[in-house]
């Protein structure tokens, strides 16, 4: 290879492993009252799992943390609304785990895959969650089928604790 070509290759690289497109810039939102992070990458994909709580009632708006998102190229695509008790079957082997997976996020999963591990779920109660377009992928590792990898806050009624997950690549 030329150096020129090494010099491009080494700017892609560092550019497109920099993005904030991974959903990395949810770490910026409310910082004080971020209180736990489950975060893991490499070259094929990775998942993000972080959670907020706050003890100011409506301290996480939804205006304010869908325009967040959009000025991140996070697009909302959809609003979902669970009651708790649909919420507590969330639960696998014991914890409660919010189901998302290489297939996509499915409430009524009741057969454990390990990539729900990934995915503590800390808000228990009635939830809202708000589904964005990332403008990354998700590939299937069984069937190499990809798909919009979709991004997931969670909103709990009185909106003092907030929760993102995020699951792209391979």
């Amino acid at each position: 290879m030329t150096k020129a070509t090494l010099s491009l290759l080494f700017i892609v690289l560092t550019q497109s492993c920099a993005s904030t497109s991974s959903g990395s810039f949810w770490t910026n939102f409310h910082k004080n009252d971020l209180t736990k992070k489950i975060i893991a990458q490499d070259a094929y994909g990775g998942h993000k799992s972080l959670y907020w709580h706050s003890s100011t009632p409506n301290a996480f708006e939804p205006s304010k943390l869908i325009s967040f998102a959009n000025k991140n190229n996070w697009t909302i695509a959809d609003t979902l609304r669970f009651k708790g008790e649909e919420v507590l079957n969330w639960k696998f082997n014991g914890k409660s785990l919010f189901p998302l997976s290489s297939t996509g996020f499915d409430p009524t999963d009741t057969i454990y895959n390990s990539q729900f591990d990934f995915f503590p779920l800390d808000i228990k109660g009635d939830i809202t969650i708000y589904k964005f377009k990332t403008g990354w992928t998700l590939v299937d590792p069984g069937t190499a089928k990809t798909t919009d990898a979709l991004g997931y806050v969670l909103l709990n009624n009185d909106k003092t604790e907030m929760s993102v997950y995020y699951l792209w690549g391979e």
